[in-house]
């Protein structure tokens, strides 16, 4: 998916993103909410807000974290397709998706380690 899909998400153009986007953010960040306050801030926050966060949040992934991330949890393929897709192994395509994840939290929840600007 390219960065003009996402925009496009982001500005709610096609349902189907839209939703795909809404529900990256509330079902896999939700598992990772260890505060109770931080899911209170989410229900509150209204959806658009989201969407544009997410997208932010993923243009700021470097490539090799965003490709698995799309392929993983907007296309919805299994872990052996997107490692195919890719060329890499399960192995590396599980870790690739675990570590975008996590940078897309920290990202998400304003802890940039590395000074990124949100």
């Amino acid at each position: 998916m390219t960065t003009s899909a996402l925009r496009l998400a982001a500005l709610g153009k096609t349902a189907t993103e839209a939703n795909r986007a809404s529900w990256l953010m509330l079902i896999r960040g939700a598992e990772e909410l260890t505060e109770r306050h931080e899911a209170e801030y989410f229900a509150q926050v209204p959806k658009d807000e989201l969407r544009i966060d997410l997208v932010r949040a993923l243009e700021s992934l470097p490539d090799m974290y965003r490709e698995v991330i799309l392929l993983r949890d907007m296309e919805q393929l299994t872990i052996g397709e997107v490692a195919d897709h890719l060329r890499i192994t399960r192995e590396a395509c599980k870790s690739r998706i675990h570590r975008g994840r996590a940078l897309l939290r920290e990202y998400l929840q304003g802890d940039n380690p590395r000074g990124e600007k949100k």
